[in-house]
């Protein structure tokens, strides 16, 4: 009886740590903007000489949603259609910094002129502008790392690299470079 009652218990903790860690938020409906201060916001040819990478790339799936104490990040896997800035492999994975509260709170970011549109959608293809972390990890850019694919969107993204405004930072090496 005893073994029993503790095969029992052991299989409901561990259903219960498992769906835990892959537990699915149901958006309440509700967004809030967190408000993030931004190197000259809105001039495209500094953000781009700050970031590590831009790339058009495909959103393939939402790998989870990291809650994060009020400010969410949500991972996504990414296929990389061309890189335009940085060397990246094919099949990534990115954190976009946004996302659900455990409450379905959706929370984006805004800055002094530019307001995040939305999270990025499964099966879109985008621009994406991202800095490698020191982890190895890729973050998109707040409120200019994303946006919507386009042949003009491109052209844009690929003059703002011939013109950028380098910008001196500690920069690391991504766990998604190309060797």
């Amino acid at each position: 009886m005893q073994k029993t009652t503790l095969t029992i218990s052991l299989i409901f903790v561990f259903a219960a740590f498992f769906t835990a860690c892959d537990l699915e938020i149901n958006p309440n409906g509700r967004t809030e903007y967190n408000h993030v201060s931004i190197l000259d916001e809105g001039d495209m040819y500094v953000a781009t000489g700050n970031v590590d990478n831009v790339f058009a790339g495909k959103v393939v799936r939402k790998v989870s949603n990291n809650p994060n104490d009020g400010d969410p990040r949500t991972v996504y896997k990414v296929d990389v259609l061309e890189n335009l800035k940085g060397e990246l492999i094919e099949n990534i994975e990115l954190a976009y910094p946004g996302g659900y509260l455990e409450n379905g709170t959706l929370i984006l970011h805004r800055g002094d002129i530019l307001t995040d549109d939305g999270l990025p959608v499964i099966s879109d293809t985008y621009i994406f502008s991202t800095f490698s972390q020191r982890d190895g990890s890729l973050l998109v850019a707040s409120l200019t790392g994303k946006k919507i694919y386009s042949d003009t969107a491109k052209a844009e993204a690929v003059n703002y690299i011939i013109k950028q405004k380098e910008i001196s930072r500690q920069r690391y090496p991504s766990k998604f470079d190309k060797q």
